[in-house]
């Protein structure tokens, strides 16, 4: 996670330990103000006048004061217990935003199974954290035994790699091949096995949309490729395969 964002829990704690500081300083304020004037108005005599009570010899007298101290014990009794209570509290750990597309970690294998590009290929490729779980990388390899059309790079390769966007707090990913593609996806979960990549359809050119899909332990893909001002998406590419 970015540094921004490990830092916004410790501020909040920060805030929190300065509220209850303050908390407790006001209540000792308050229990030391009325105590000191209580005591104010049972100050010792300098001399005892003759036909009054001492007041300070009195038993009732020490009640009162036991009384007058116990306010300022109790603010000091829970200013400490505030204290105690922010120290013993376990920081909390940043929430990871890739977690939701752990379904899709591991090396898979990858047959094709049709669309318009006309290829047979088989190949794996492989899912996994990178750069201390800050982004989730793809890495794919094809098997020999490749064929289609003269158009259809069969010594194809490619990378992916997914990041957490701190502008929209959403899930984004980037992809590129050996024929040079660039290719920037927003991402989205409809489900918990499944995701999907879409690329910007403000941009020049066709649009695509790549999805992943895991259902009974077998992983399949769909390549698709929409061209500009058409609605229809057509599949180039598609395939499937369990885990090694």
């Amino acid at each position: 996670m970015h540094p921004v964002g490990q830092a916004r829990p410790a501020i909040g704690c920060i805030f929190l330990q300065a509220a209850l500081l303050l908390h407790g300083l006001v209540w000792l304020v308050i229990a030391g103000s009325v105590s000191i004037t209580q005591l104010s108005f049972r100050r010792i005599p300098h001399a005892i006048e003759p036909g009054r009570v001492n007041q300070v010899a009195h038993p009732e007298t020490f009640k009162g004061n036991m009384k007058m101290k116990r306010p300022f014990a109790s603010a000091l009794l829970m200013l400490a217990s505030a204290l105690y209570a922010q120290s013993t509290v376990p920081p909390v750990a940043p929430e990871d935003p890739l977690k939701p597309l752990s379904f899709l970690e591991g090396t898979w294998e990858a047959k094709t199974e049709g669309g318009t590009a006309g290829a047979q290929a088989a190949g794996t490729y492989t899912f996994r954290m990178e750069l201390k779980r800050h982004i989730l990388g793809r890495h794919s390899n094809n098997d020999a035994g490749c064929t289609g059309p003269t158009d259809f790079n069969c010594d194809h390769s490619d990378m992916l790699y997914i990041y957490p966007d701190e502008v929209t707090k959403g899930l984004r990913a980037i992809y590129f091949d050996n024929e040079g593609h660039v290719i920037n996806y927003n991402v989205t979960l409809p489900d918990s096995t499944t995701a999907v990549f879409l690329s910007d359809a403000t941009q020049p050119g066709p649009q695509f949309q790549l999805v992943y899909e895991l259902k009974s332990g077998v992983m399949s893909g769909k390549f698709f490729i929409r061209m500009g001002g058409q609605m229809e998406w057509k599949p180039y590419l598609a395939w499937s395969g369990g885990k090694r």
